[in-house]
């Protein structure tokens, strides 16, 4: 459950815009110190958090859009996001990626 939503319904919104992520699209490892994998210490080795995969992001994109409170909203407004990462991308940056 997510009451957020009930507040933002609240407010009979037109539009609705997401301001950053609104679907998390890294995996996080584990804290290893010691391991074939080590993610933090001085003897780190790999990244601790890494990408998902697209069918991943998709599956995730799927289980925010069957939130009752948030299946509403798109039902009522248009929702869009702003994310920097994203204008950077199509701004041609790959900086950030």
């Amino acid at each position: 459950m997510q009451p957020i939503w009930d507040a933002v319904l609240a407010f009979d919104p037109q539009v609705f815009v997401w301001l950053g992520d609104n679907v998390y699209g890294d995996n996080k490892r584990p804290f290893r110190v010691f391991g074939k994998e080590r993610t933090v210490g001085p003897w780190k080795n790999v990244p601790r958090f890494y990408p998902s995969t697209e069918q991943e992001l998709r599956r995730r994109y799927q289980l925010a859009k069957a939130k009752p409170g948030y299946a509403s909203l798109r039902e009522r407004a248009q929702v869009s996001f702003w994310s920097r990462s994203f204008v950077l991308v199509l701004a041609g940056d790959r900086s950030l990626h």
